[in-house]
């Protein structure tokens, strides 16, 4: 057909109909169904059309107010595992006319299938690490970090290509950033009975490793990249939600090791600033820079800050590689790209961590505000940016 009839049959039919088979499905499938499955984190599930035809407003309105899915965070290069992020403007687009059309089904559609959110996403662990003794979640409180130590055993110097986690509550134990632990914290009373910390493990970490939430993909390493085991024990940090009543904190995680002999060693860099102080009312722009060595690819990055945290970006060169669009403590995480990201030859990291604190932020609640310092505290601040990557050549 020449450009002439094309154009002719597309006026005489108009755009294609949007139909949940073709256009919201897939939406749905990359966006929701992770944790809106029967038995999942959601209150409901998104897994069939008339699931979604029931709620196709309530879809819409959350979807496009940003809400949903809760992933502040975007790349501007390439994708973050899984694929997913915010809405578009196009799938935004595509919801509308969808509902606006009285949400059409199109061709009948069979449910995507999904992992129970209990078993091991990556098939059987090469190893399973528990703990003896686990911290039960408080009936209330607002949300919290508690950090635990698990020692590696015959396991040190074993070369990890990834990990998963399986709690017994998916919806107490939220997310969590496992490290290798830092020298001579195995067999202090901290490590023995676990510890609070203010949502960094800080100086605790030796090394960190990568990050894990259920509803998420299993926290694994691009082929041909691992990283070395290199202490005698792992710490994991995990948000805690109380929920109303005492209920379990037990968990395990599993190890997958490499067993390539050639594997490159995926390494971490870090832009930071740490002192500084956030006026009274008042805000902060902080711009730590880097450099990653050449032929390096980028895999993930991995923002932290605390409550009067605004946005965070980061460049390289003049390609922006992570933007959020709000900061929330409670969503941070480390974010994997699908594909590792090559680093332009001679180009530089750049960030950009705003702050703001007012009378409306962070933990001010109304009250007048006071100056905000860099620290560990929960009440402090934090200005990093870790960036996970691996040489090319």
């Amino acid at each position: 057909m020449d450009v002439t009839s094309l154009l002719a049959a597309l006026i005489v039919t108009g755009p294609q109909a949007v139909t949940f088979a073709n256009a919201i499905k897939p939406i749905i499938d990359r966006k929701c169904v992770s944790c809106h499955v029967s038995g999942g984190l959601a209150p409901f599930p998104l897994q069939t059309y008339a699931q979604v035809a029931k709620r196709a407003n309530l879809c819409l309105r959350m979807m496009l107010i940003r809400s949903m899915p809760p992933h502040y965070a975007t790349p501007g290069e390439g994708e973050f595992v899984p694929g997913g992020g915010p809405i578009s403007d196009e799938e935004g687009v595509q919801l509308q006319r969808w509902v606006q059309d009285g949400a059409p089904e199109g061709e009948p559609t069979t449910p995507i299938e999904t992992v129970p959110i209990k078993s091991w996403r990556l098939g059987p662990p090469d190893a399973v690490l528990t703990l003896p003794k686990f911290a039960d979640v408080p009936e209330e409180g607002r949300p919290y970090w508690q950090a635990t130590v698990i020692p590696l055993g015959s396991y040190s110097g074993r070369k990890l290509r990834g990990f998963d986690i399986v709690v017994d509550q998916p919806k107490v134990l939220r997310s969590a950033v496992v490290a290798v632990a830092r020298p001579g914290l195995l067999g202090t009373k901290r490590a023995r009975e676990g510890f609070q910390t203010g949502g960094s493990l800080d100086l605790d970490a030796k090394t960190y490793l990568g990050s894990w939430a259920p509803g998420y993909p299993a926290w694994e390493l691009p082929k041909g990249v691992s990283m070395t085991l290199s202490g005698d024990a792992i710490v994991v940090q995990f948000l805690v939600i109380p929920r109303g009543k005492a209920e379990s904190g037990e968990f395990k995680i599993g190890l997958y090791f490499s067993h390539g002999m050639s594997d490159t060693e995926g390494l971490w860099t870090t832009l930071s600033e740490e002192e500084f102080a956030i006026p009274a009312p008042g805000s902060l722009v902080l711009s730590p820079k880097g450099q990653l060595p050449p032929a390096s690819q980028v895999i993930a990055v991995y923002p932290e800050a605390r409550f009067f945290c605004t946005s965070v970006r980061l460049w390289s060169g003049d390609k922006e590689l992570f933007a959020t669009r709000k900061w929330e403590p409670y969503w941070q995480g480390v974010y994997r790209y699908s594909n590792p990201l090559a680093f332009p030859e001679g180009a530089g990291l750049r960030s950009e961590f705003n702050f703001d604190n007012d009378i409306h932020m962070g933990r001010n609640e109304g009250r007048r505000p006071r100056p905000i310092m860099a620290g560990y505290r929960e009440r402090d601040e934090l200005c990093r940016i870790h960036v996970l990557y691996s040489r090319t050549r």
